[in-house]
């Protein structure tokens, strides 16, 4: 399976949709804040993979494992990053996304974490409309084909303690595919090798 990251065409779909159309076409919910609300699924500057079924993030065979994710460029900018994980509703607002983050960095952090929302170079958003916070944690690393995206265990031992008891109750139906600036929308091409899952604890 071959994809791209993002949509420009649904992107500028974004930007035009009545409120019908975010609601039919974008899986929109209205908020009590008098917003819509569009789920990662749907964000045009994301990509995910359905898995099929939910998924639960650790069994007594281990965590959860997807192998693999190819990306194109094979080489990433110092500047960029695209994290590549699992997504875990915690709650409407918020998620998890857990995996790894490729970067193009030659000084890489063996744990990452950080925040998604809105791309850095996405200006005049449209005020009517919200996108939920997407926490990542996960490992960097800098290659761009054959990645093995595992649930990072570690790091959120390292980063959210708080909800490491719960990782055996967890599950995910997504892999998604995250990044920050909406000039890459379409421009990364993303191959999916089989679309084999296992748990281990390697």
């Amino acid at each position: 399976m071959e994809l791209t990251l993002g949509s420009i065409e649904e992107l500028t779909n974004l930007y035009k949709a009545s409120t019908i159309e975010l609601i039919r076409r974008f899986s929109a919910r209205r908020t009590q804040e008098d917003k819509y609300l569009i789920p990662p699924e749907r964000i045009p500057w994301y990509t995910t993979v359905d898995l099929g079924e939910e998924k639960p993030l650790m069994t007594e065979s281990g965590v959860l494992y997807f192998e693999s994710i190819s990306l194109e460029p094979s080489r990433l900018p110092p500047h960029i990053d695209i994290a590549v994980g699992f997504l875990v509703r915690t709650s409407d607002l918020e998620y998890l996304c857990l995996g790894v983050l490729i970067t193009g960095r030659s000084r890489r952090l063996v744990c990452h974490s950080r925040t998604y929302t809105h791309p850095y170079d996405l200006w005049d958003f449209p005020r009517n409309i919200q996108v939920p916070t997407i926490m990542f944690v996960g490992h960097e690393v800098a290659e761009t084909e054959n990645v093995r995206v595992q649930v990072p265990v570690d790091c959120v031992r390292d980063h959210f303690q708080s909800i490491l008891p719960l990782l055996s109750r967890l599950t995910a139906r997504h892999i998604i595919i995250l990044t920050d600036f909406v000039s890459l929308v379409g421009k990364v091409k993303i191959k999916i090798v089989g679309s084999r899952t296992g748990y281990s604890w390697l």
